[in-house]
């Protein structure tokens, strides 16, 4: 069953030795959001925690889960020197690919460690001792797609004995400022401004049906984790109500954390 639903941001420049002070003092909403979400996230008892990042590896045509006994890996390439290790729930994963196969679409397993996409909402999110772990990715298939994929999803974690939270790893856009990494378009606002509004209220099909060439001028990694997000909802026969709990773009990329208020869908 479904107990916890939230989209977060992955920049390594959030954790602590990685992120100087200076930095992480500009991102002190995203921060404590975030800590808040972990906190929220061990409130819920929730034990496994399925987790969608856009930097997973990832194939064209086809969705991959993360299929390692053990889901482990670190932040050296920022600087960071902890491990992270979290029991892989195989049994979900071999359901998943069972089922969603069967529904005619394309996924497979791969071996692989945590990517920071992965690994920095679950900096905030609690340790290995507290919850095992599902890593999925994304692909380059339809933003509708990615919602398909997500229902499926969602008609078999409904069905889990197991409390499971889902998060959606993601960044909105990479250009919001002169200095952004992706460099500036000045639609990079409109994109966050655009998928937040339509987040609040609660449309799941303006979300699927969102405009690719906003996207594409964004410059973004977050819609895809969101879309197969919003999909798991539906599948569960969840509805749902976004709370934006916080909004930063300090840095040129925007930061977006969020819950979902789930309820029972009404007859």
């Amino acid at each position: 069953m479904l107990v916890f639903s939230g989209i977060m941001p992955h920049p390594p420049v959030a954790v602590p030795g990685i992120g100087e002070k200076d930095s992480l003092g500009q991102i002190k909403a995203t921060i404590r959001t975030m800590k808040d979400m972990g906190r929220e996230l061990k409130a819920s008892g929730a034990g496994t925690v399925f987790l969608i990042s856009p930097h997973a590896f990832l194939e064209r045509d086809r969705f991959l889960l993360n299929g390692v006994k053990q889901l482990c890996g670190d932040l050296s390439q920022f600087g960071f020197g902890r491990d992270f290790c979290f029991k892989n729930e195989l049994e979900i994963v071999g359901k998943i690919e069972r089922k969603v196969r069967e529904r005619g679409l394309p996924v497979e397993t791969y071996q692989g460690e945590l990517d920071h996409g992965a690994l920095v909402p679950l900096y905030y999110l609690g340790s290995k001792a507290e919850f095992s772990l599902v890593q999925a990715s994304i692909c380059f298939l339809s933003q509708k797609t990615h919602f398909e994929y997500g229902q499926t999803l969602g008609r078999i974690l409904k069905k889990s004995p197991k409390k499971i939270a889902v998060v959606a790893s993601g960044d909105l856009s990479h250009r919001i400022t002169r200095d952004a990494p992706a460099g500036y378009s000045p639609r990079g606002s409109e994109f966050d401004k655009t998928l937040i509004d339509f987040l609040e209220r609660g449309d799941a099909k303006e979300v699927i049906n969102f405009n690719p060439e906003l996207r594409e001028e964004a410059g973004e990694c977050g819609l895809n984790p969101i879309l197969v997000l919003l999909g798991i909802m539906d599948g569960a026969g969840l509805d749902w109500k976004f709370e934006k709990l916080s909004y930063e773009a300090p840095f040129g990329v925007g930061y977006l954390v969020g819950r979902l208020k789930l309820a029972a869908r009404k007859a």
